[in-house]
């Protein structure tokens, strides 16, 4: 994923979207109504770029900047910029989910595989990416508001760490590991 991260980008959000399976004009509508919370939304089309780590990223996700999360995980009652973003996200999950796309290998081999949709956020010196896999469309909005109740139990971590998350439907929650031991149990299963 390619952005130029500046210094005043502080309130934005940053839309990898995979040769453009969400349409441009979702993508601008999310940029005109979040202007007016002076939220910037940025996106990229990562077709064609390597992704080293498909298996641990998302190929299309939104990134929400530790600015704009904070500022959403500080608001007291309901929050229209959250709302938009749910939207958002919810409408592009449902037109992505059983997409695939051709994952090329340097090898020369090719395989074909399911575009994979997820949240990604830093806050209190933890990173998240919030996987869609196992979510169902319709439990979208459920599953998007129990992402941000988990971001306002989160507490300072000592050190920096990083969290992939999967949704259990059975439950009805999301479950984390630390990427470290996701990619201790990748290396134990080659």
């Amino acid at each position: 994923m390619t952005f130029d991260i500046e210094l005043d980008d502080s309130k934005t959000i940053y839309i990898t979207n995979f040769a453009n399976v969400i349409p441009p004009e979702d993508i601008q509508m999310l940029k005109n109504e979040l202007s007016e919370s002076d939220i910037t939304v940025k996106s990229t089309d990562t077709e064609g770029q390597p992704m080293a780590f498909a298996e641990l990223d998302t190929v299309v996700s939104i990134l929400i900047h530790s600015a704009v999360l904070t500022s959403l995980v500080e608001s007291i009652g309901q929050s229209a910029t959250w709302d938009l973003i749910k939207l958002f996200a919810s409408k592009s999950w449902k037109r992505i989910k059983g997409q695939k796309y051709t994952k090329l290998y340097l090898s020369g081999g090719s395989e074909r595989k399911d575009i994979t949709f997820g949240i990604n956020a830093t806050i209190n010196n933890a990173d998240y990416t919030f996987r869609f896999d196992n979510v169902s469309p319709d439990d979208a909005n459920e599953a998007l508001d129990k992402i941000l109740d988990f971001f306002k139990e989160q507490t300072n971590h000592q050190k920096w760490s990083t969290h992939i998350g999967n949704y259990n439907n059975d439950k009805q929650e999301w479950e984390l590991k630390e990427l470290r031991e996701i990619v201790k149990e990748l290396n134990k299963n080659k």
